[in-house]
């Protein structure tokens, strides 16, 4: 979906609708947006509420809450804990470095989401939250695939 860590940690289960498959997204400068649910995400989501009910803490709204610390159990997840989390499954994954980072995911979803829909950069902007379509923009420099194929086209 291509959320920026801390939209991830900002989700609140009231903004989730399963039915709609329909997210609101607490982006920057606190701008609300709907952002889609991918349809296999759906029976995962609805699972994972179930299990939330038995760990958080009363009045956490947070979608994602920590299971493990003793004091902060139950309680919404950090941008922090996410990032060494992820760190820990790149190591173990033996990732280069070069392609480790929450971001580094981010542009992952990105650069799918524009090769996969017809390398339209609005629908890029509107799902990651760019206010500036300029922005968006670096998921087609980041296709050189696209490029030969463009150039390939050109032979016939």
């Amino acid at each position: 979906m291509g959320l920026r860590i801390s939209e991830v940690c900002g989700l609140e289960t009231e903004r989730i609708d399963l039915a709609t498959r329909l997210l609101e997204v607490r982006g920057k400068g606190g701008k609300l947006r709907p952002v889609p649910i991918p349809k296999g995400l759906v029976p995962e989501l609805r699972q994972w509420l179930k299990t939330r009910t038995i760990y958080a803490r009363a009045g956490t709204k947070e979608l994602i809450i920590n299971l493990g610390n003793r004091r902060a159990k139950g309680l919404g997840t950090k941008p922090d804990q996410i990032r060494k989390q992820l760190e820990a499954l790149y190591r173990e994954l033996h990732l280069p470095e070069r392609y480790r980072g929450a971001h580094m995911l981010r542009h992952t979803a990105g650069t799918r989401i524009y090769k996969r829909n017809n390398k339209d950069l609005m629908t890029v902007a509107r799902i990651l939250g760019h206010a500036n379509l300029n922005t968006a923009a670096i998921y087609a420099k980041l296709d050189a695939e696209g490029l030969l194929e463009a150039i390939d086209n050109t032979e016939s």
